[in-house]
């Protein structure tokens, strides 16, 4: 493919790809979720106003990666006042192969709440893709796209303005080359497997 035909993906659009990806390869069954299954993401409050931030997951899947099954789910940023950098992210939990479809959803909506360590990866406002070091396993995805000439292009702040909190703006969010797709797909099925 030549320079002038590669397609520019943002963070959310590979997040998406890379769930879709590995539901393909991997999946053994989707569930569907109802619209109400949604975890808190952030919550701060300060002398200006309060953030409340939400996810919203609709799809869960399980998958099977060298012999190991795990629930996989992407969530997707609900609008909410206030300023809040994330977009979407994918969450991974390990299951036994015993669980059945209700108590896998029952595990998941119960587990959700603690998402940001089941949470490898997410992406942000800036374009990027950031791990969730704290997590169970996020760096070592992350560590294994490392060199891999991933970024089509950098973000660039809007200069002389910000958010009202002060949080940046951006005149143009990063982007992935259409490679990372794949890359990222190994990575997870590396790390999960």
């Amino acid at each position: 493919m030549d320079k002038q035909s590669q397609r520019f993906l943002s963070g959310d659009k590979l997040l998406g790809l890379v769930f879709e990806g590995l539901c393909e390869k991997y999946g053994k069954k989707k569930i569907q979720l109802d619209r109400i299954t949604c975890a808190e993401i952030i919550n701060r409050k300060n002398s200006l106003m309060t953030r409340i931030g939400m996810f919203r997951y609709s799809d869960l899947s399980k998958l099977e990666i060298n012999g190991r099954l795990w629930l996989l789910a992407r969530g997707n940023k609900v609008e909410w006042p206030g300023y809040c950098p994330y977009i979407s992210n994918i969450v991974a939990f390990e299951i036994s192969s015993a669980i059945n479809e209700a108590n896998a959803v029952e595990l998941f909506k119960g587990s959700i709440g603690r998402h940001f360590k089941n949470s490898p990866v997410v992406a942000m406002e800036s374009g990027y893709v950031r791990a969730n070091r704290k997590g169970y396993f996020g760096s070592k995805v992350l560590d294994k796209l490392v060199e891999k000439d991933l970024i089509a292009r950098e973000a660039v702040k809007c200069a002389g303005f910000t958010n009202i909190d002060g949080s940046t703006i951006y005149d143009r969010p990063a982007a992935y080359k259409e490679k990372a797709v794949d890359a990222f797909i190994d990575a997870f099925a590396s790390v999960l497997g």
